[in-house]
């Protein structure tokens, strides 16, 4: 029974650590998405103040 119990709590951990990689990576992913839209807001917001 203890065996079962301590096999049950690796896959947990190993499936909580994947989710952990996947969650980062996503935020990653958001950070950069959200950068590139601000530089894109700048640059317009410079092109129509120069016109």
């Amino acid at each position: 029974m203890h065996a079962e119990y301590e096999s049950a709590l690796d896959r947990l951990r190993a499936d909580m650590a994947a989710h952990r990689e996947d969650a980062a990576k996503r935020d990653r992913d958001n950070l950069r998405w959200l950068i590139g839209l601000w530089i894109a807001a700048v640059v317009i917001l410079g092109v129509l103040i120069r016109l």
